[in-house]
């Protein structure tokens, strides 16, 4: 079983790198204050609608239902927002998530001297996503390594400029598997946005998404409510560095956990821009409430706090 996690997780890092890209995906760091909390380190965690994300095979654990809504404010401009929701059928787990963000984008006139008949501009990218998670334990039946799922996405993509021209459609896929074994281990692989397709305006033009491939191992420690995270995320274009993120979790009671991570985000071919996160959830009677904040480790005053609220049996 070793092997054949091995072997799949060295396709996925394979593969992407026959591919390129240079636009943005919204869900890539944002799906859930949870996540957040912890450093955006949630390959290797069974989170479920929370993994979704960043491992669609996340969604592959969840034995019956769960349901997510998250909106936060992005440098006091930007509106975000992600709803999204999970479903255990026979044929397998099922999940959508609308993840939208919109800003300000400047306006729209005819009149040089004056902004008074100005039409306001806003943009707007919409994800809809459709998640399918699945079993692979009939690959480790017999064997002791614990339970193993797999996940595919895909990705519909809608941006729009209001008052304006360029908008744009696109197709797009995400694919992961995830072995959490009965020692509290999770070791996981995601690669995003593999398809290549790219996103189409009415003039013809193709922007495609960065395609990134992500690791993770987790640990839940023994006889602890504690959880431990660890990340890593390449991008396929060569655009940026190699990224590392870490996250830990702890429920000192029933109803309260604390999250603490460091994340990063890339700047350049050769920089990348350090955070550090705080976060902090109560579960009562299966409903969830999270909060999370994430703020520059060089530039304390920026900063973006999340709330989301997720309700499952």
């Amino acid at each position: 079983m070793i092997k054949l996690l091995s072997v799949t997780i060295f396709l996925l890092m394979a593969a992407s790198y026959s591919f390129a890209s240079d636009a943005a995906d919204i869900g890539r760091n944002l799906s859930s204050a949870k996540a957040i909390g912890m450093g955006n380190s949630f390959v290797a965690v069974d989170r479920g609608v929370d993994s979704m994300s960043y491992n669609p095979a996340g969604i592959s654990f969840i034995p019956s239902y769960e349901v997510m809504f998250m909106q936060t404010k992005i440098l006091n401009t930007i509106d975000y927002r992600n709803f999204s929701g999970v479903l255990n059928t026979q044929a397998g787990v099922f999940g959508i998530s609308v993840l939208q963000e919109t800003t300000p984008a400047g306006y729209l006139t005819t009149d040089q001297g004056s902004m008074t008949n100005a039409t306001p501009i806003s943009y707007t990218s919409q994800f809809i996503n459709i998640s399918l998670g699945f079993s692979g334990n009939r690959l480790i039946k017999g064997s002791n390594m614990g339970q193993l799922g797999f996940g595919l996405t895909l990705k519909v993509i809608r941006n729009d400029f209001s008052g304006g021209n360029g908008n744009s459609t696109g197709v797009e896929g995400d694919a992961g598997i995830l072995l959490m074994t009965p020692k509290g281990f999770g070791v996981g692989a995601s690669i995003q946005n593999f398809m290549g397709s790219g996103q189409k305006s009415g003039s013809g033009f193709v922007d495609t998404l960065e395609q990134t491939v992500r690791y993770g191992i987790s640990y839940k420690i023994p006889k602890l409510p504690v959880l431990i995270s660890i990340a890593g995320e390449n991008f396929t274009s060569g655009h940026y560095p190699q990224l590392i993120t870490s996250g830990i979790e702890a429920t000192p009671i029933k109803y309260l956990s604390l999250r603490a991570g460091l994340s990063q985000d890339p700047l350049s071919d050769s920089e990348v821009i350090p955070y550090i996160t705080y976060g902090v959830g109560v579960n009562y009677g299966g409903i969830s409430f999270d909060y999370a904040y994430k703020q520059r480790i060089e530039q304390s005053d920026i900063a973006s706090q999340l709330f989301s609220i997720s309700i499952k049996p």
